[in-house]
């Protein structure tokens, strides 16, 4: 039995954050077991600072300093713990807070592990309660005086017991088993021999008996590899199985490889190694599952999607389409003083070079569509007017000067580059299209070309993925039409396959995503430095941050918060909060499936998400409709 707690006379001190504070979604507690003198406690501080200090230098907590608190509670024993010795028993009772032992023969069932160390986590739990009644604990850390090598997290108890032999190093790694319920994805048996695992599906995110693709927990983060990714065995397990090739084995690669969960053959783990494995970082499986505990429950608490199973009138399902679009822009917020009471959506199709108008699309929350005559001879749409403009746009991006709404299309083939004037339907002037200006963009040609204000007044800018050209221009107003004022233009990096404006308290940032690596940066787009520059990268990912097979991005806003939303196939929704104010970078919030897989024909430069008041819509080629997707 532990000692009463009345004796152990816990004192708390901080050590990163406050645990007080509402904002830190997870808080974490050190407590001493086996520290007898002054300077024991001393040397249990120092401990304490060094394992803080190794978490707070190494991702992913160093992303996010501001969602967790490590607090020290220093505890008395009446007896040191310099005693314990591996694989036998503790020689005293009564003695220390916690009970904390070496495995030992005869300890319990299953897997001896000589390393191991256990604790008893109702006294653990109680004296944190004690230093901090109204406060739960995400993970509990003991730390015990020996200079042993040994430490073990307690399965299901998100408590971890170790020694003070290179604590921080294994509190890293058993932190993903107390924080994250993040397995083992080592082979431990006290036998020479290989270990085959026959049992059911085990219930952790990182180790899985499944090799399909389609049914593997981790499906959404895999590379492009073979899946199994080890060799097979020729005939009985072996242990230590090689990749199907040297490329499999480096960081950041996520497939099915052999062994995990201390067994050898028939469980798989997502990465060849890992930090559950290894001492190495954490796999972006893993990352991700801690990711998500720092990140918490924000505001996405409840979805519903339309239609309902209730099915409400057709009108408030789907605004169903009678073809296709490419191009799909939300441009209900260009309109200034003249902003219309309802959504607008306007829609293109690169091949006929048809663009539409669809307006009056909300009304507290439902869907209304007007009747009008005469939609036009290609599409029969509720609510629009159409009309053609040039065909084979690859960039289509509305922006507005002054309180006038444009949209400007960009030709990939000769760089061409087209003003065109919207003028709604429910305005004084009675709703048209109006082509204002055209020219050649010698820079040119752009995949990708998005709006944003600068200095009070909109700036353009146009990105190639395929070379890495970036241009800046800012938008002026000659009566009536917009003049592009070339800033800068130069060479940067290829490869960012989306770009997304978000709008952080009325500061432009700018989300890139390379879906081949998946990675993402976050930037800060500026007037041209001394050098030129008109964008400042801010963050940057590990690789394998992202799903896998993204199709679609959007930068919208919720509640005053930015969010990045993410389609991947098949049909896949993920959405990412970006930290406001503070070190801008991607929170992992929620993911959910769908329902129906595309969205629009082009994948590039073809925005189809977006978000009329509470409400995320989704566009769909293969169906021809629109999805809504409620936020609460």
């Amino acid at each position: 039995m532990p000692m009463n707690i009345v004796d152990v006379k816990p004192i708390p001190f901080p050590l990163h954050g406050d645990v007080l504070d509402k904002g830190r979604s997870v808080r974490i507690a050190i407590l001493a077991e086996g520290f007898v003198s002054n300077a024991d406690s001393q040397q249990f501080r120092k401990v304490a600072r060094e394992v803080t200090n190794y978490l707070i230098a190494r991702r992913p907590y160093c992303d996010y300093l501001d969602r967790f608190a490590v607090v020290a509670i220093d505890c008395k024993s009446k007896t040191s713990a310099q005693v314990l010795r591996q694989g036998t028993r503790r020689p005293y009772d009564n003695m220390t807070p916690f009970d904390a032992t070496f495995q030992f023969p005869g300890m319990r069932t299953g897997t001896l592990i000589p390393r191991g160390m256990s604790c008893n986590a109702d006294a653990v739990r109680a004296v944190a309660a004690a230093a901090y009644p109204n406060i739960s604990f995400s993970a509990h850390l003991v730390i015990v005086n020996s200079t042993e090598d040994g430490g073990e997290a307690l399965p299901g108890e998100a408590i971890a017991c170790l020694t003070m032999e290179d604590a921080g190093a294994t509190f890293f790694h058993e932190l993903g088993h107390a924080l994250a319920d993040l397995m083992d994805e080592y082979e431990y048996f006290n036998s020479e021999s290989a270990t085959p695992y026959s049992g059911d599906e085990v219930p952790f995110v990182n180790v899985s008996t499944q090799v399909s693709s389609s049914t593997m927990k981790w499906w959404d983060f895999l590379s492009p590899v073979d899946i199994p990714s080890t060799e097979a065995d020729s005939g009985s397990c072996s242990r230590n199985h090689d990749a199907k090739d040297s490329d499999y084995e480096a960081f950041g690669v996520v497939g099915a490889f052999e062994g995990a969960f201390h067994y050898s053959c028939g469980i798989y783990r997502p990465s060849f190694d890992c930090r559950m494995r290894n001492d190495v970082p954490f796999c972006p499986v893993c990352a991700n599952a801690i990711r998500r505990k720092l990140v918490g429950s924000r505001f996405l608490a409840a979805w519903s999607f339309w239609p309902q199973k209730t099915k409400p009138p057709k009108s408030q399902e789907t605004v169903k389409t009678d073809g296709l679009w490419t191009h799909v822009l939300d441009i209900s917020g260009l309109y200034g003083r003249q902003a219309p009471k309802d959504g607008m959506l306007l829609l293109y199709e690169a091949t006929t070079g048809t663009i539409a108008l669809l307006e009056n699309l909300y009304v507290k929350g439902l869907l209304k569509h007007r009747n009008l005559p005469n939609p036009g001879p290609l599409f029969a749409l509720t609510g629009t007017m159409q009309a053609f403009v040039d065909s084979g746009w690859m960039t289509l991006t509305a922006f507005s000067v002054g309180d006038q709404p444009f949209v400007t299309g960009t030709r990939f083939d000769s760089g061409q580059r087209t003003f065109i004037k919207v003028i709604p339907q429910n305005s004084f002037a009675g709703g048209a299209f109006q082509n204002v200006s055209s020219d050649i963009d010698s820079d040119g040609p752009w995949t990708h070309v998005v709006a944003f204000e600068l200095s009070g007044t909109t700036h353009l800018l146009s990105y190639n993925y395929l070379n890495g050209r970036v241009a800046l221009d800012e938008m002026t107003d000659n009566m009536g039409v917009p003049l592009a004022n070339r800033l800068a233009s130069y060479d940067w990096v290829l490869g960012w396959n989306h770009v997304v404006v978000l709008d952080r308290g009325g500061q432009p940032l700018i989300a890139m995503l390379n879906t081949v690596q998946r990675v993402a940066q976050i930037l800060e787009p500026q007037r041209p430095d001394a050098a030129g520059s008109v964008l400042n990268t801010i963050w940057l990912s590990d690789p394998n941050f992202l799903p896998a097979f993204i199709t679609h991005c959007a930068g919208i806003s919720f509640q005053g918060q930015p969010l990045l939303i993410t389609c991947a196939m098949p049909g896949v929704v993920a959405i990412h909060s970006v930290r406001a104010p503070g070190r801008p970078l991607l929170d992992f919030n929620e993911r959910r499936a769908l329902g129906f897989a595309g969205l629009t024909l082009l994948g590039t430069g073809a925005p189809a998400i977006g978000a009329i008041e509470e409400h995320l819509w989704f566009y769909g080629a293969a169906s021809a409709d629109f999805r809504f997707l409620e936020l609460a």
